[in-house]
């Protein structure tokens, strides 16, 4: 094959927060995923195969393509695929846990640069460094309310029955226990839900190998169980780096058959924009059209760090993906409750003290888009116009905080990674009061009147930089958090 040239957008710096420590296993095997710039001029999809096909013989790799053509896996050892693109492959350690990773460009033959939008799978730097033990997680001692507790305080009816319905979680490490989830609803009164599991890559359910990612995972799917009544819940067990992320929401939206196919997808991680090189931003991109295109509304978390979004720049950073246009972005309030502790009397930013609380502010990345053009979004550092984060928000706070089951007992957890999943509950209630999934609702969502209740008092400073409620949309909470309007106003939504 001819000369070798950079891969554009494939440059990624060091892992933030890790140290290199050794050289990664040469002969371990792994696979990588390749994905095609379709669009390309001259692009030829059995052109594209041949030639993959002899670079993967040149190096002694074994090939396979996908379903839909578009993308193409890669395996071999670490040495085999570190030479295949150029690219040298080093184990960190970020005091949680050892990962390879790499840094740099990577390169190939001249003549499939201009095919290959990125290539994903050699860099293991997890998405979510998850520590051993829990921080947003306490055993619960009277606090935390279930989940149809808190749908109740919102004044959303939970009789809606999704039975024939699918909805997605996007499961990034660790694993959810079925019993847990059996607890949770007899205790709620509800049967518990179906569960496919599905594991990508030879990743699955891995309840019990840490409890920080286990405790996030079993927060998902209760919170999903109760919002979304009846409802086969799609667990889709991915690798916690960038490769296992996109995987997975491609997987999840392939479906041929609609009534397969989730109606909703809820990412409960993510990370700051700065981290995500422009090849995989572009993947991620293709993956969330190819989810309005079938129909499948994408809801993520806007994350639990204030502006800091595990950065330590000092500057306003919002994670990605609740950042992109096509994603609803879920960020996070705090409650005060009546003295009998079933109306919620104040509302409020979520934001503990400064250290921790809910993520929201500009997009780095994204111009703003058309549904947000006449709304009071700040404007970035150089003056541009650029996407607002969130969109909605819900209730984050550890006080009272949501009670789930947890290797047989109860336990209060916290964090936008309940906003979400309580999010896509409520999408899917209104799916299925309507002809058709609402998909990329955003439009809709900003064009309609009356859905939420605003949050107009606090803010998600950290240090000197955050942003303050106000009336109307506001870098903190969106538009607002639910209300008994909000289902029957989505329905309605053309």
């Amino acid at each position: 094959m001819s000369r070798r040239v950079e891969l554009p957008g494939s440059s990624h710096p060091e892992p933030p927060g890790a140290e290199p420590v050794d050289d990664v296993d040469a002969g371990a095997t792994i696979s990588v995923s390749v994905h095609l710039r379709r669009g390309a001029d001259g692009y030829d999809s059995r052109a594209a195969l041949d030639d993959f096909g002899r670079f993967a013989a040149d190096h002694s790799l074994w090939l396979r393509q996908e379903a839909d053509e578009s993308c193409l896996r890669l395996g071999g050892t670490h040495s085999q695929l570190a030479l295949a693109f150029g690219t040298r492959l080093r184990l960190y350690d970020n005091g949680f846990e050892r990962f390879p990773t790499r840094s740099g460009p990577l390169t190939l033959p001249e003549e499939l640069v201009p095919w290959t939008l990125s290539v994903l799978g050699l860099d293991g730097r997890p998405l979510i460094p998850w520590p051993p033990v829990s921080a947003e997680a306490v055993p619960a001692d009277g606090n935390g309310m279930w989940p149809a507790d808190i749908a109740r305080l919102y004044g959303i009816d939970l009789q809606t029955n999704l039975r024939y319905h699918h909805v997605a979680i996007i499961a990034m490490g660790g694993g959810y226990s079925p019993a847990d989830l059996a607890a949770a609803a007899k205790a709620q009164n509800r049967e518990p839900p179906p569960v496919d599991e599905i594991a990508l890559n030879g990743v699955g359910n891995l309840f019990g190998s840490n409890p920080r990612a286990d405790q996030e995972l079993s927060l998902d799917v209760q919170v999903l169980a109760a919002f979304a009544p009846a409802a086969t819940i799609a667990v889709y067990f991915a690798a916690n780096n960038e490769d296992g992320l996109i995987s997975a929401v491609r997987r999840a939206v392939s479906a041929t058959d609609p009534n397969l196919r989730p109606s909703v997808v809820s990412i409960s991680w993510g990370s700051a924009e700065t981290f995500w090189p422009d090849g995989v931003r572009d993947t991620a991109q293709k993956a969330f059209e190819a989810a309005a295109t079938a129909g499948v509304t994408i809801v993520a978390a806007a994350g639990d760090d204030l502006t800091r979004a595990n950065t330590n720049d000092g500057a306003a950073h919002v994670l990605f993906p609740a950042s992109h246009p096509l994603v609803l972005g879920c960020g996070g309030t705090a409650i005060t409750l009546n003295q009998t502790g079933d109306v919620i009397k104040e509302e409020v930013v979520w934001n503990d003290n400064g250290l921790q609380g809910t993520g929201g502010g500009i997009s780095d990345i994204f111009p703003i888009p058309a549904y947000q053009q006449n709304l009071p979004v700040p404007l970035a550092k150089d003056g541009r116009k650029m996407r607002g984060v969130p969109d909605v928000a819900a209730l984050a706070s550890g006080v009272p905080g949501y009670r789930i089951m947890f290797n047989g007992g109860p336990m209060a957890m916290l964090g936008t990674s309940a906003a979400a999943p309580l999010w896509a509950g409520i999408i899917a209630m209104a799916n299925a009061r309507r002809p058709r999934p609402l998909g990329a609702l955003h439009a809709g969502l900003y064009a309609a009147h009356g859905l939420f209740r605003e949050i107009t008092k606090g803010s998600n400073f950290s240090g000197s930089v955050g942003f303050e409620a106000r009336d109307g949309w506001n870098a903190c909470t969106g538009l607002g958090v639910p209300t008994s309007a909000t289902v029957e106003g989505l329905r309605l939504i053309p």
